[in-house]
C-alpha cells in the first residue's frame, strides 16, 4: 500500500524548500515510509511524528538517522497491531524555517490483508491488498470450509496491490477460511494475511423488530401441550432431585401467569410418589427462531435447592455442539447468564459466564426476591447480550463461540448454520442436583410464576 505523497508542502520554508512521505511497508507492529527532502540550505534535522488516531497521548517521533537532501528511509517501531496512525514528516532547516508534510493515515497489520466485500448463499467477494511498495512476484488466496481436513484450495491473482476476487460455488451457512498470500521482491516466502472467517448466506436485519412468539398466559387452566412440551423423568440431567412430571399439579395457568410448583412427597405423572416432583415447558415442537429478542418476566423462588431457569439450546446437532444459552439461572444465591458450546471432547462445553450474588440486587431493592423481574436477551449474528430489569449481565462475542472440534464440528451454533436451525425455548424448575445446592424442604411447595414470554425478530429465521 502507498500512502499519499505531499510535494510541495504547505506554504513553510524558503523557496525551493521542501517534503515528502512516502509509505514503503505496514507489518502488525511497524510501519516503513521514505521521506524526501530538499533545501537550498542545510538540513538541522528531520523526523516523523506519528499519533495513534484514538489516543493522542500516546503519540511518539521518530528521528532520521543522517538527514539529507534527497531520499530517507525511516522505520516506526513497537507500534500497536491493528491501529490507525497518524503522520507527519518534519524537518527544520538551517535557515531555522520548519517544513512539514500532509498528514499520511497508516493502519498496522499484516502486510497482506484480506477483507470482506460481500456474501451471499453460495458465494463470497474479498479483497486482497498488499501493504509493501516492493515488486510482487506472486499473489493469490487460499479458502476451505473451517471443518474441513482436505488442502485448502489455491487461486492465484493478478500481481497487483489490489484485487477483488468472488469464490463461488460454496455450500449455504458454511465458514470459510480465507487467507491470501503474496511473495514479494526480495524474499523466496510468501508473506501471509490473517485468516478471515466469513459464513456464506446475508441474513437481512433492517427495519423493526416484529411480535412472532408470545405466550401472555392470561386464560386459566390453557392446554399448555398445544405450545409446550413436557419433559417426564427423573436424574434427567445434572443429578437433579426432582421429577420432572406432566401433573396439572406441577404446571398450570392462573391470573395470568404460567405456575410452574414443585412439590414433596408427590405424586407424578407416572403414577409414582416421588420425594420432589417439579415441570420442565420446551417450545421444541411448536416454535424455534435464530437472532433476535426475547424478553421473560417472571418471579423466582429462592434459597437452599431452587434452581429455576429461563434457557435456549439448538434443535439440530448434540449438545453442547448445539449451543446452550441460559437466559437466567439461579442457584446457590446467584443469578447466572451464561453461553456455552462445543468443546473438544463429548460432553465438554466451552462456558461463558456471567454470576452476580443476590446481594448486588438486594442492596438497591430489599425486596427484591418477592416482585417480578423482566429478563432480556439481543441476540445478532455478532452478540449475545443478557439483561435483568435493563441491566447487562453478560454479553458474548459470537466471533468467538466456534465449536472446538469433536466430531470435526467447528461451526457456531450461533450463527444460522443450516436451513432449519433454530433455537428451542425453556422454562424449568429443578431442585438440587450437582448446582443447586442443599435443599431446604421448608420452602415447598416452591412456585416459579412467569407472567409472559415473547420473541422478537427482524426477519423470521428459520422460515
Amino acid at each position: 500500500m502507498r500512502a499519499n505523497t505531499f510535494y510541495p508542502p504547505p506554504d513553510r520554508g524558503g523557496k525551493g524548500d521542501s517534503i515528502a512521505l512516502e509509505v514503503q511497508y505496514v507489518d502488525k507492529n511497524e510501519i516503513t515510509a521514505k521521506v524526501f527532502l530538499q533545501s537550498a540550505s542545510d538540513i538541522n534535522f528531520a523526523y516523523v511524528k506519528y499519533v495513534p488516531e484514538n489516543n493522542p497521548d500516546g503519540s511518539g517521533t521518530e528521528m532520521l538517522s543522517a538527514a539529507k537532501a534527497g531520499d530517507n528511509t525511516v522505520t516506526l517501531k513497537n507500534l500497536n497491531n491493528n491501529t490507525t496512525y497518524l503522520l507527519t514528516a518534519c524537518a527544520t532547516l538551517g535557515s531555522g524555517d520548519e517544513i512539514k508534510t500532509e498528514t499520511v493515515s497508516v493502519t498496522t497489520g499484516a502486510p497482506v490483508r484480506v477483507e470482506l466485500v460481500d456474501k451471499t448463499e453460495n458465494s463470497i467477494t474479498v479483497r486482497v491488498n498488499v501493504a509493501s511498495a516492493a515488486t510482487i512476484y506472486t499473489k493469490g488466496l487460499t479458502y476451505k470450509v473451517r471443518s474441513a481436513t482436505t488442502p485448502a484450495k489455491d487461486v492465484l491473482l493478478p500481481n497487483e496491490t489490489t484485487t477483488e476476487y468472488k469464490i463461488e460455488g460454496l455450500d449455504a451457512f458454511t465458514t470459510y477460511q480465507i487467507q491470501g498470500y503474496a511473495v514479494l521482491e526480495g524474499s523466496n516466502e510468501a508473506v501471509k494475511s490473517d485468516v478471515l472467517e466469513v459464513q456464506t448466506g446475508s441474513i437481512p436485519m433492517d427495519g423493526e423488530y416484529q411480535l412472532v412468539f408470545a405466550e401472555e398466559f392470561n386464560q386459566d387452566n390453557e392446554d399448555l401441550s398445544k405450545v409446550w412440551t413436557f419433559e417426564e423423568g427423573s436424574k434427567i440431567r445434572n443429578n437433579e432431585n426432582q421429577f420432572y412430571s406432566k401433573s396439572l399439579e406441577n404446571a398450570f395457568t392462573k391470573d395470568g401467569y404460567l405456575h410452574i410448583v414443585a412439590r414433596r412427597d408427590h405424586m407424578g405423572s407416572d403414577g409414582k410418589t416421588h420425594s420432589y416432583t417439579s415441570a420442565s415447558l420446551r417450545t421444541c415442537d411448536s416454535f424455534v427462531y435464530c437472532y433476535g429478542i426475547v424478553e421473560c418476566r417472571a418471579k423466582i423462588p429462592t434459597g437452599g435447592g431452587m434452581w429455576p431457569a429461563i434457557w435456549q439450546v439448538g434443535n439440530m446437532f448434540d449438545w453442547p455442539q448445539n449451543g446452550e444459552l441460559d437466559i437466567m439461572e439461579y442457584y446457590r444465591e446467584g443469578i447466572l447468564a451464561n453461553a456455552a458450546w462445543g468443546g473438544t471432547s463429548a460432553w465438554s462445553p466451552v462456558w461463558d459466564s456471567s454470576k452476580t450474588p443476590m446481594s448486588h440486587f438486594e442492596e438497591k431493592n430489599p425486596n427484591w426476591r418477592n416482585e417480578f423481574h423482566t429478563w432480556r436477551l439481543e441476540w445478532t449474528e455478532e452478540y449475545l447480550k443478557i439483561f435483568l430489569d435493563d441491566e447487562l449481565l453478560n454479553e458474548v462475542d459470537v466471533n468467538k463461540t466456534f465449536n472446538k472440534g469433536y466430531k470435526g464440528d467447528y461451526e457456531n451454533p450461533y450463527r444460522y448454520r443450516c436451513e432449519g436451525f433454530g433455537h428451542s425455548l425453556w422454562l424449568n424448575l429443578a431442585i438440587g442436583g450437582n448446582n443447586g445446592g442443599t435443599i431446604d424442604n421448608s420452602l415447598f411447595p416452591a412456585e416459579y410464576l412467569i407472567d409472559y414470554i415473547r420473541v422478537y425478530q427482524r426477519t423470521r429465521l428459520p422460515k
